[in-house]
C-alpha cells in the first residue's frame, strides 16, 4: 500500500507527459460515458449525442462512414474493461 501511495505522490509531483497520455483522458471519458449510458439503457447513438452533441451525432451517424459508430463501440468495450478491473490504468497517465 505504501508503494502505491509513493507512486501516486510521484505522479502528482511529476506527471507523465508522454504523447500517448495526451489522448488517454479523452478516451477514458468516452469509455466512462459509454458505460454509464449502457447501464441506463441508452443506445450508442444517444451516447454519441451526449459526447459530441446532438447535431454532430445526427450528421455523422447517418453518414457513409462508420467511424462514430465504431468509436462508440470501442468506448463501451473500454468502459467494460475499466469496470472489470482495468480502472487501475487511470493512475498511469
Amino acid at each position: 500500500m505504501a508503494a502505491h501511495l509513493c507512486t501516486l505522490a510521484a505522479l502528482v509531483a511529476h506527471p507523465n507527459h508522454q504523447p500517448h497520455c495526451a489522448r488517454e483522458p479523452l478516451l477514458l471519458r468516452e469509455a466512462l460515458v459509454a458505460l454509464d449510458g449502457r447501464c441506463m439503457g441508452a443506445s450508442y447513438r444517444e451516447m454519441a449525442a451526449v459526447l459530441y452533441g446532438v447535431e454532430r451525432a445526427r450528421a455523422e451517424w447517418c453518414a457513409v462512414s462508420r467511424a462514430m459508430k465504431d468509436r462508440m463501440r470501442r468506448a463501451l468495450v473500454k468502459g467494460e474493461r475499466l469496470r472489470d478491473g482495468g480502472y487501475r490504468k487511470l493512475l498511469e497517465c
